[in-house]
Parts: C-alpha cells; structure tokens; sequence
C-alpha cells in the first residue's frame, strides 16, 4: 500500500500530469474547432496529487468511490427539512394553470413550498418569444411577490457559430426586456453537451467557454450594469465528466466565478466518485462562490420523494448546494423521453392536469 501511494505521488507530480493549467482565455484559440469526445483531449484533466492519494486512501478503508449511493425508496413519505423549494420549467403551456399552480405553493399555509424557478426559451438567438416571457413572469410576479427567477440564456450566445451581431442584438433585446424582471441570468446551458446535435457531439471547449462567459459580463458590465451583478456561469452534464469540465474552467477562469458569485451544476448520476468529483472542484472555490444545483431528479416517479430524502441532504452536505431545483415542473403527456421527471402532466393539448406526481402531491400537504 505504501508502495501504490509512493508511485501515484511521484506519477501525480510528474510534469505528464501535473503539466500547465489549460492555455490563457487571453490566448488565441481556433473557433471553429468541435470537439467528438466527452472532454476534449487537450483539456481533460488528470488527478493532482491531494486528489489521488485521497482516493487510494479511501479505498482500503471500505469507502469506495465507485459504490452507488442509496436508492431512494418508493412511496416515501416526504422530508420537508431535505426539500428545496425550487424548480425547473420546460416552456410554458398553460400559463394561467401553471402561475397559478405556483402562486399556490408560493402562498401554502405551511411556508413557500416553491418560492424560485429556472426557465429560458428562445434558439438560435430567436428574441420573438421574450414579450409573452415578460408577461408570464411580471404575472406570476403579481400573483407571488417574491417568487426568484433564473432565466437561461440561450446557447447562440456561447456558440462559436453565431454572428457577434446576432448575439449582441439578443442580449439587448434580452436584457432590455427581462432585466428588470429576472433575478437571475444563466450564461448559456450545459456547453459540454450541446443539445442540438444528438449524442451530445456538439461541444464548446473550456477556453471557449471561459471566453464567451466573460465577453458576456463584459457587455452587460458596459452597457447594463444593473445586469451584470445578475449573471451566473451554466451549469454542466450531471456526471464526473461535468466535474472536470468544471474544474478545468475554474483554472481558466477561477477569478471571474469568484466575482460573479455562484456556481451550478447539475446531478442525475449515483456514484460517490461523483459526489467526489464535484466536492473536489467545488471546494477549490467555495466558500467564496455559493453553490447551485439546477438540476436534478429521477424518472422513476414513485420514487420523487425518496429522491429527495436521499439524495437533497447530500448535496447540501457535501456539495454546499444552498438551493436544488427539481427538474422540472410541467410538461404535456407524451412530451418525451424525460417525462418520468415530471411533477405535473397536461393533457395533449396544454388544457389542463392529468395527472400529478407523488413529490407534487406530497408538497400540496399542511
């Protein structure tokens, strides 16, 4: 054992690991390169030496980090001191319906059972669906005041491929529409996995990423400063390769997600080497940034609350997550492969609920 820990240090401090932090955001970079594998190859990152020897040591002790964390169980009754009041939205379909399902919530004589959501719409830098965004939430303002937004700016912005004029003319019209309204603003979604292009195989690297992040604060700085203290880094993939993605993009940029404040992530893995993975960049950080997880859930629906019993204290615990969004909220029955996450289903049309999960139900209770 003294041996494989002697080795793994002499190999972690080796130049082949350790090397140099990625190349400076400042440095150029070609734009139009994509990138096929799950980290590109020149910014994968390899253990340090604190990491790999807390690893081996673990190991020995019965604490594997490949073990699956606890299934959650079926039919559970909920935890309401492990539930965070907050979650995501798919679109809107009924707005009516769905604000004032959430001014319910917001206003449950218990205390705010949903006081924050997460949305976005728009592709391709498309401004034209923002004014019904501004009505839906200056509505579900009125009806909850109080009620936080982050909104998700979409992926053109961060997009190597996009015009710099069609993205400058989506910022504004963005941030002159909803700056007012939104509490928050993500910089793009999960830029380790485009969605548009199945298999995730449209990828932005780090750099770029560093490189769009801080273009962004830059423009909202000059041009709309009440903006630009509501800016957040995206989220990455909920697995350890979202992890690295981070970790390399705190390398590159640590300084910038220190001045804006909070960092997300996503979960939806069942490993403790994820657990590992996040804790160990997110500490390189924390406590100087707080800690988001924007996304999280199962598609197992009778196992919402067990999801939440056991899987919400560990990420406050030992991911520092001060607030988890569920993903997600709505969505039309048949609306695809992700409906198993769903709290409540509208009928084909958008008219009305169908049905309601066993986590919505549970939230409903005194």
């Amino acid at each position: 054992m003294i041996g494989a820990i002697l080795f793994t240090f002499l190999w972690a401090m080796s130049p082949l690991v350790q090397g140099q932090e990625p190349d400076s955001i400042n440095k150029q970079v070609d734009l139009t390169r994509r990138f096929n594998g799950r980290i590109p190859p020149e910014n994968r990152s390899r253990p340090g030496i604190i990491e790999t020897i807390w690893g081996l040591l673990l190991s020995p002790v019965g604490c594997s980090l490949a073990q699956s964390l606890t299934l959650p169980e079926d039919d559970a009754q909920l935890d309401f001191t492990a539930w965070s009041p907050y979650v995501g939205l798919v679109g809107v379909i009924n707005p009516a319906d769905q604000i004032e399902r959430l001014a319910s919530f917001f206003h449950h004589p218990g205390g705010p059972r949903i006081q924050g959501i997460r949305m976005g719409s728009g592709k391709d830098c498309a401004a034209g669906l923002l004014n019904a965004d501004r009505k839906f939430i200056q509505a579900l303002k009125s009806r909850a005041p109080g009620m936080e937004v982050l909104f998700v700016l979409d992926n053109c912005i961060i997009d190597v491929k996009t015009d710099p004029e069609a993205r400058r003319q989506y910022l504004e019209s963005v941030f002159r529409t909803l700056g007012p309204l939104v509490d928050y603003f993500q910089v793009g979604n999960e830029p380790d996995c485009f969605p548009e292009e199945a298999g995730c195989t449209n990828w932005i690297s780090e750099r770029q990423y560093a490189q769009a992040l801080s273009e962004v604060y830059a423009f909202a700085q000059s041009q709309y400063p009440g903006v630009s203290d509501k800016l957040v880094p995206a989220a990455f993939l909920g697995n350890s390769d979202g992890a690295r993605y981070l970790g390399n993009l705190i390398s590159l940029a640590g300084p910038l997600l220190t001045e804006m404040g909070i960092i997300h992530i996503h979960f939806y893995c069942g490993t403790k080497q994820c657990v590992y993975d996040y804790k160990f960049q997110i500490e390189r950080l924390w406590p100087r940034v707080r800690v988001w997880v924007t996304e999280t859930g199962t598609l197992h629906r009778s196992r919402h609350v067990g999801y939440v019993n056991a899987r919400y204290p560990i990420f406050k615990r030992d991911l520092h997550a001060e607030r988890i969004y569920w993903w997600h909220m709505f969505n039309v029955a048949g609306g695809g492969q992700f409906g198993g996450f769903v709290m409540a289903l509208y009928d084909r049309v958008g008219g009305s609920v169908i049905e309601t999960s066993p986590l919505y139900n549970a939230l409903l209770l005194p």
